[in-house]
């Protein structure tokens, strides 16, 4: 949903809202084209003027970005910004466990969090930013972008990742609350899963999955339970 135009210093906002459990495409003035998750804010020109393209994104997004060497663009986020000239990444502020990140997939992007704090990365890379740590320094490590980016075709894609932080976006997609997530530590799942099921069928084929835990879902809340033997 867009939520009316914002002006200032002659240029000319529109604000993108994604409700729970919403996604969204859209294409900028310039071509680039967004795809948003969840529970994620852009703020953008209606058109791009001056020597940069600059957007304002809290929450979730992939971008493919149109080239023009003489106007870099800008995704300006609360702890980072990331500066393009033509490319494809997605950028995650959540901070579910504490981090936050951007993961390139195609061409280059430079990741300026300040403080002399600025990497360059390749295609395949994520550079994270642990939140939790003011002056922390960014960490750079090899990953699979088609992961990072399954719920742009519409799934949950997990490899070995820890329960608590799937149940985060789960969480966040369904507008849910999770009670006794301690319970869940120490275990992990792997699999591919729709987004559009239910919620009852995706908590059932992770604990299927599991070994020991099992799930309740009452109005809002899902509470974390231990198998019975």
């Amino acid at each position: 949903k867009i939520q009316g135009k914002e002006i200032g210093e002659e240029i000319v906002y529109n604000t993108m809202q994604i409700p729970v459990g919403g996604f969204y495409q859209l294409k900028l003035a310039d071509g680039t084209k967004v795809w948003l998750n969840s529970l994620t804010r852009l703020r953008f020109p209606v058109t791009f003027a001056g020597e940069e393209r600059k957007v304002y994104l809290t929450g979730e997004a992939y971008f493919e970005v149109t080239k023009n060497s003489g106007q870099p663009f800008i995704v300006q986020t609360e702890n980072f910004n990331v500066k393009v000239l033509g490319t494809s990444f997605c950028i995650n502020t959540f901070g579910d466990n504490g981090k936050v990140y951007t993961a390139l997939e195609s061409g280059v992007v430079e990741m300026d969090c300040g403080r002399e704090n600025t990497l360059i990365l390749a295609p395949g890379q994520v550079a994270e930013l642990d939140v939790r740590r003011p002056g922390a320094c960014v960490r750079m490590s090899e990953v699979s972008v088609e992961q990072l980016v399954a719920w742009k075709k519409g799934l949950f894609c997990f490899r070995q990742t820890s329960l608590p932080d799937i149940l985060k976006q789960v969480a966040r997609y369904y507008d849910v609350h999770f009670m006794n997530l301690e319970d869940a530590e120490g275990e992990a799942y792997t699999g591919d899963i729709s987004r559009n099921v239910s919620l009852e069928v995706l908590l059932g084929a992770i604990s299927a999955q599991t070994t020991d835990i099992q799930f309740k879902i009452v109005n809002r809340t899902v509470y974390i339970t231990k198998k019975r033997d």
